[in-house]
């Protein structure tokens, strides 16, 4: 009998991560609420407020994230995105957009 119950609970979290996919896959929003959403924390050199606020950031912290990769300067920072890892990624600018 443990192994009909085991077996039972395998296949029901198979069939529950198939159907999360299959739903994700339909409904765009079903996909930002399980995976997350990326946010635009910096754009064209400028800080974002509301995205800022909507990823649960302060600018210090931010400005943390940016040094951490080299950016002590804001105006040198085309755009920075949150992405749905927690991780950043920050475009520099190009010299003729200085």
């Amino acid at each position: 009998v443990p192994v009909v119950i085991s077996m039972t609970a395998i296949f029901i979290v198979i069939l529950m991560v198939k159907a999360i996919s299959f739903l994700m896959i339909q409904i765009p929003r079903v996909e930002d609420v399980i995976e997350g959403t990326e946010y635009i924390l910096v754009e064209k050199g400028k800080i974002q407020q509301e995205s800022l606020r909507k990823a649960d950031m302060t600018e210090r912290e931010l400005m943390a994230l940016l040094r951490q990769r080299g950016y002590h300067d804001l105006s040198k920072v085309q755009s920075a995105i949150l992405e749905v890892d927690g991780g950043i990624s920050v475009v520099k600018k190009s010299r003729s957009a200085t």
